[in-house]
């Protein structure tokens, strides 16, 4: 059982969004938008059964995510940074009411020495 299941349990209204890079864009760490959600596809860790939608994102919106979260001493990468954004979006569209859990995972391949 993982967090976006007890969430879930949790908070039944709870909508699950998975951000990728726009058509067209790379972002490091996020798939690209229309690309099949599979296991295969990036990590063992990822379940496509549990994304009610992908949210795309662009490169600009991704490192000003980045910039608010660094400001908090947060040393993220773009593809948090396009995660940030995209929460702060909803949340200020009132798409997801007055309260938003982003979950910002991160592998540090570029930094874990083998």
């Amino acid at each position: 059982k993982g967090l976006s299941d007890i969430l879930k349990e949790a908070h039944q209204k709870l909508e699950r969004i998975a951000v990728c890079a726009k058509k067209g864009i790379t972002i490091p760490g996020l798939r690209p938008a229309g690309a099949r959600l599979s296991h295969q596809s990036y990590t063992d860790l990822f379940d496509p059964n549990l994304v009610d939608h992908p949210l795309p994102a662009n490169e600009n919106e991704a490192k000003w995510g980045v910039r608010i979260l660094r400001q908090y001493g947060i040393d993220a990468g773009l593809s948090s940074g396009a995660s940030l954004y995209a929460m702060l979006t909803h949340l200020q569209a009132g798409k997801i009411g007055s309260c938003g859990v982003a979950i910002l995972a991160d592998a540090k391949r570029t930094s874990v020495k083998k």
